[in-house]
């Protein structure tokens, strides 16, 4: 199981690397020490920076089976941050795996600290880059979806917004309830690894118990305290659930693809992380990165910060 999981990953990366020649200039690797491991990431830089103005932070939070190039090539997003000009870190997790609670394999299981290595990574960004404090967001696809609900909850004093995709959030010991947090999510209601409705699901040999959507929504509008809901149909299969009206201009955002499976909407997917067919009627890069700029953090303004981007 353990040879068929890294095979299949490293099919996937050498693919992602091999199609991505004309950014390889703006990728730095590095590396963080923590808990008896060596903790790598890779982060993208705009194109054309130049180092004069702070620019927003995203996290990229790879799914079980995968790492950083995988989730680089499916979500896009260094694609993203050359047009909106932000940075972009895509961290790996332990044997392609993140603690997330309850879930997900090695990681869980040898209880592994992500959030205190996120936030390590993002503290020595900050010391070696300019980047504006009030928008850190943290995006993650599957198990590294789960945690990116796990840092909203865990390190609310740091991130700005969170976006989930085909994940659920497990029940942490730790909530620092601190600051409000904005939510994006994506979710497929026929996904075939992360339940929907909640139940168990069999994935590569990983047996998946989900929460229910709803209920994790629930948990986020109460918790920022939204008190508008409006739900329309964005296409014939997608809808948008937002609630709004949350403390700090705290809003709350699900967009549920009807009949949409285990993938990142708008996104490459790769065999690693789904053989089902993937949505592109939405982008979930393109409206994760739209809600991130319309919900910073509301701080003391930093006189080289600059403005929110804006897509072309």
């Amino acid at each position: 199981m353990r040879a068929e999981r890294l095979s299949i990953v490293a099919i996937c990366a050498l693919f992602a690397w091999a199609q991505m020649p004309c950014t390889l200039a703006k990728n730095l690797s590095g590396h963080i020490n923590i808990q008896a491991h060596r903790r790598t990431y890779h982060l993208h830089i705009p194109k054309g920076y130049d180092g004069s103005r702070a620019l927003p932070l995203v996290l990229v939070l790879h799914g079980a089976l995968g790492n950083n190039l995988t989730v680089r090539w499916d979500s896009k997003m260094s694609d993203q941050s050359d047009r909106d000009r932000f940075f972009v870190v895509y961290p790996n997790g332990i044997d392609t795996t993140w603690n997330a609670g309850e879930c997900c394999g090695p990681a869980s299981g040898m209880k592994i600290d992500d959030i205190a290595f996120l936030r390590l990574l993002i503290e020595k960004l900050e010391h070696q880059y300019p980047i504006d404090r009030d928008r850190i967001c943290v995006a993650g696809v599957s198990n590294g979806g789960m945690l990116a609900y796990r840092v909203g909850r865990e390190l609310s004093d740091i991130v700005a917004c969170i976006a989930p995709v085909s994940a659920c959030m497990y029940p942490t010991a730790v909530d620092d309830g601190e600051q409000p947090v904005s939510v994006i999510a994506f979710n497929g209601t026929d996904d075939g690894t992360i339940s929907y409705y909640g139940g168990i699901k069999t994935k590569f040999g990983y047996k998946v118990r989900s929460t229910p959507v709803k209920d994790t929504i629930q948990f986020w509008t109460d918790r920022d305290h939204c008190s508008t809901t409006e739900i329309a149909d964005v296409t014939e299969d997608v809808t948008k659930e937002l609630h709004s009206g949350g403390d700090n201009g705290t809003e709350v955002c699900l967009y549920t693809v009807h009949g949409g499976k285990h993938s990142w909407p708008g996104g490459r997917s790769c065999i690693f992380f789904s053989i089902d067919k993937f949505s592109q009627e939405i982008s979930a890069t393109d409206l994760m990165c739209k809600f991130f700029w319309a919900h910073p953090k509301h701080r003391t303004a930093d006189p080289i910060r600059e403005q929110p981007p804006v897509s072309d």
